[in-house]
Formats: structure tokens, sequence, C-alpha cells
């Protein structure tokens, strides 16, 4: 979040607006990445959860058994989840999916990561990046710390 908690995409488009510089033509200023591509071949088919444990910012990643407890919490409440976390976080996404989860860490690149955020029901994370990425392709967004996570999943599509 920017200045007066108004998110910093909100806050630059002001600011650039101020000094003189506007959006083209036809360009509403919301936040979007096309074409995002298929990739059923990663994530199979049919409908999921993406979970996203890593962050850049060391205190808003999840440890690896927080987040093998959100995917456990996800899979008992009906939902398929996908486990997506850079190169160097693969370690940590094969612990969060365990047996359960599909994990894609380390195997997308930005674009393809689009596309998984793009076809998922939703995405629950601590990381801003994924998160923007996510709202950028129309993904609803779950963030929250750790203790309000069972809250504030409840009601995903396809929740039992």
């Amino acid at each position: 979040m920017g200045p007066a908690g108004r998110p910093e995409e909100e806050a630059a488009l002001d600011a650039a607006a101020a000094m003189g510089f506007g959006l083209r033509r036809g360009d509403d200023g919301a936040l979007r990445v096309r074409p995002a591509p298929d990739t059923a071949g990663l994530t199979g088919n049919g409908p999921y959860v993406v979970v996203h444990p890593g962050a850049g910012d060391p205190h808003r990643a999840w440890d690896a058994e927080y987040g093998a407890a959100a995917v456990a919490h996800l899979a008992d409440a009906g939902h398929r989840v996908v486990v997506t976390g850079g190169p160097d976080e693969t370690a940590l996404t094969r612990r969060v999916a365990g047996g359960t989860g599909i994990d894609l860490g380390g195997r997308t690149d930005p674009r393809s990561f689009a596309g998984v955020l793009r076809a998922a029901d939703a995405l629950v994370t601590g990381s801003g990046g994924p998160a923007r990425l996510a709202a950028a392709v129309g993904t609803p967004v779950v963030s929250a710390p750790p203790r309000d996570l069972r809250r504030a999943v409840r009601g995903l599509p396809g929740d039992h």
C-alpha cells in the first residue's frame, strides 16, 4: 500500500497525472496482463486455488509448516491446490505441496505464472508481487496472516 492506505499503482497514476502525463486514449488504468497463456499442461484441468508461500520480503514469506497447513485446509475444503514459487523456492514449495498439492516451484516464468493465476479460482499468499499479478489477470486474492487464513478462505469458489 502507498500513502494513506491507497494502492501504490493508484498513487503512481495520480503523481504522473500531476506532472502532466496521462493515460493513452481508451486506457482506464486498470491492471491487466494480456494475453496470458493456457497452462493446463502444468496445472491439469479443472478448478484450483494457488498457494504462493514465498515472498521477496522474508517477513511476508510463510514457513513450510504454515504453508503445508494452508494446503491441507484448502484440500479438506474440497479445493484442488497448486503451489507456486520461484527457482530459489523449490525446497519450500515441495514441502508445502507435500502429497496433496501440485508443486510448480521453479517451473514457471512470469508469463506462464500469469497463465496459472488467470485460470485459478483464487490466489492465497502473503506476497505483494503475486497478489498484484493475480489482480492484473482478474483472479481474486486472499492475503491474510496465518492466524486468519481459515476465516479468509471460507467462501472461495467451490468451498464445501
